[in-house]
């Protein structure tokens, strides 16, 4: 029950999530991509992955404990 319910919870706040960090979390975390290859599929360079996927994860967070 516990499990089902933050299941839940962590689909609500990906679905209230912008386009563009709940793609680049799901890049990440669903798919497995490596920063490069995340920055290839979106035409990023690096560091501009990481700082979007440390602001979607601040977001992701933000929405979870409110």
């Amino acid at each position: 029950y516990i499990f089902a319910e933050k299941s839940d919870a962590l689909d609500d706040a990906l679905s209230r999530l912008r386009w563009k960090y709940r793609n680049i979390i799901e890049l990440r975390s669903v798919q497995d991509l490596s920063y490069k290859q995340i920055s290839e599929q979106l035409g990023l360079n690096e560091s501009q992955v990481k700082s979007r996927l440390n602001k979607a994860r601040e977001k992701l967070k933000e929405l979870l404990t409110n």
